[in-house]
């Protein structure tokens, strides 16, 4: 049995989002502590506002949550991607598990982002004109990133739910 061009496409794209999503959240994951460390060891008259978001447990928790949760993510890919190539049913299986959890993850991280960390920002940042720029930039970028990051598994849920392609992962 030949495999669809479709799966193919998704199996090696998913392959390469799983290395770059594992390479990212590895460095988040190691650079959150040292970040944290670093502005702690920079001296006091020297502190930008960006220094004060380090110093913040709660900014360093959620930046730190989100890195293992996208390390999570990226290995599901990866495995899930390696084993739908193979034509497994289990891979079809997970990667459609995997779609929709990022799914659901990048809409809880895009909610986390905007009350949680943009409530650090205000009282960290204040009210200064920089600062409601920096917010503004903030947003933009969020809902880009979020935007961009669930385009992926939206469209492997619609390629591995077409009939043709179900047909051949369940017979």
């Amino acid at each position: 049995m030949s495999r669809p061009t479709a799966v193919t496409v998704i199996g090696v794209i998913g392959i390469v989002l799983g290395i770059l999503g594992l390479c990212g959240g590895l460095c988040g994951l190691a650079a959150g502590p040292l970040a944290g460390t670093f502005a702690e060891m920079a001296p006091p008259d020297a502190q930008s506002p960006q220094m004060q978001l380090l110093k913040d447990p709660t900014y360093m928790r959620l930046t730190v949550l989100q890195s293992l949760v996208g390390v999570v993510l990226a290995i599901a890919l990866l495995v899930s991607a390696i084993m739908l190539l193979r034509m497994s049913p289990l891979g079809y299986n997970l990667m459609i598990v995997y779609s929709v959890i990022a799914i659901l993850w990048t809409l809880v991280s895009l909610v986390l982002a905007f009350t949680v960390m943009n409530s650090i920002q205000q009282r960290v940042l204040g009210s200064t004109p920089e600062a409601g720029a920096a917010m503004a930039g903030g947003l933009i970028g969020g809902f880009l990133g979020a935007a961009v990051s669930i385009i992926y598994p939206v469209v492997v849920l619609i390629v591995l739910t077409r009939p043709a392609i179900k047909e051949r992962f369940t017979t």
